[in-house]
């Protein structure tokens, strides 16, 4: 909590963390780099370390140890607490790595959701999970309405800024347990876990609404007069064994929906 943290003076934190040198806080009640004595006198703290974290191409942070006697830091100890600070720093610097890595291969790069590669993955884990406790699964195809259009009236980038909101939007409108992806150009596509088809006609018309509500620049330009889209609905039946064959459910309703004028949500089947 904050009102427990020990604050140290900045410009020391920032001495040690530039390392390598591991620093000794010693008598931290009266030591003029501690800002809060009351709190350390109280906690009964008389000695610190500040343990820098880095390797040689990345500085990562401090570890800060305290103690409630004095101590004695021989060089030989010194040492070996700076060989601490690099093998964590390594650790640390390879999990960001991991991270980056897993973020490229499983994430859209313009709009920050899961791409179709992964959501595909997602959806045999799910449908397995389903299947064995007996819920529903339900699937929603999206697609931004005359897309090429707002591109060709107002370029590229606007384009994407359209998409990243959309995104957003979709997003926000979801629970913690549905998964959203980028299925690819201006479409997306939702999983709903456990819910049927009248729960997902439902959540598909509070994203249509949402996005037909929202702002965007220049969307009278549209032939429709706004920026909208429209959504097909699936749920998952006994004979779905492969994601293609929900897909295709979901992508025949969007069709329908796209022919029938479009800023609508149809069910697979109606």
């Amino acid at each position: 909590p904050d009102g427990l943290t020990i604050h140290l003076e900045e410009n020391l934190e920032e001495r040690v963390f530039r390392g390598p040198e591991v620093y000794h806080l010693k008598k931290m009640a009266t030591n003029p780099y501690v800002l809060n004595h009351k709190l350390v006198s109280l906690l009964g703290i008389h000695d610190g370390l500040l343990i820098p974290i880095f390797t040689e191409k990345v500085r990562i942070g401090l570890i800060k140890l305290y103690y409630s006697g004095p101590i004695h830091i021989s060089s030989t100890r010194k040492q070996w607490l700076r060989d601490l600070g690099g093998i964590m720093s390594i650790s640390l610097e390879n999990a960001i790595e991991h991270t980056r890595a897993f973020q490229l291969a499983t994430k859209d790069g313009l709009t920050n959701i899961y791409n179709r590669r992964y959501f595909e993955e997602q959806f045999y884990l799910e449908l397995e999970r389903v299947k064995r406790y007996r819920k529903p699964l339900s699937l929603l195809m999206l697609d931004v309405d005359y897309f090429k259009n707002y591109n060709d009236m107002n370029g590229h980038l606007k384009g994407d800024e359209v998409l990243i909101r959309v995104a957003q939007l979709i997003k926000n409108a979801l629970r913690a347990t549905d998964f959203i992806a980028r299925y690819g150009g201006e479409e997306f596509i939702v999983l709903l876990s456990e819910a049927d088809i009248d729960q997902a006609m439902i959540v598909a018309d509070k994203i249509r609404s949402r996005i037909e509500q929202e702002k965007f620049d220049n969307q009278k330009s549209q032939p429709n007069g706004n920026l909208t889209v429209s959504i097909g609905v699936a749920q998952l039946t006994p004979e779905i064994q492969r994601f293609e064959e929900i897909i295709k459910l979901a992508d025949d309703a969007l069709y329908r929906a796209k022919e029938t004028g479009k800023n609508i949500c149809i069910r697979a089947g109606s």
